[in-house]
């Protein structure tokens, strides 16, 4: 594994990224095929800080599991897990569609009140 980097516009500056780069081999039935996703949404480990990819590459240089999809065994991820910085996007998303929700019903009683 090694580190990928990639740098983005935002703004007026360009920012650095990096993030996990696997290439990896697996034999499925006899068939080997070869895979190189890091996980489900790869977006989600992408950092500025280039020693967390280092350290995360680093840790997961001996033999590691694959976890393959049954249907299509082409389809493939080191990690199965999200990240936590994307899980906290998910749970943020939630909870601005509760409150919205909630501030839709309470509005939507106050105009049944007129």
């Amino acid at each position: 594994m090694e580190v990928g980097c990639l740098k983005r516009p935002e703004g007026y500056i360009y920012v650095t990224y990096y993030y996990p780069l696997v290439r990896y081999l697996y034999e499925i039935n006899g068939k080997t095929y070869e895979g190189t996703q890091y996980c489900i949404d790869s977006k989600g480990w992408w950092s500025t800080d280039k020693g967390f990819i280092e350290k995360l590459v680093n840790s997961d240089r001996t033999s590691v599991s694959i976890y393959v999809n049954p249907s299509d065994p082409e389809l493939s991820v080191m990690k199965k897990n999200v990240s936590r910085k994307r899980r906290s996007h998910y749970w943020g998303t939630l909870l601005g569609g509760v409150l919205v929700s909630v501030a839709a019903i309470i509005s939507a009683a106050f105009v049944c009140l007129d």
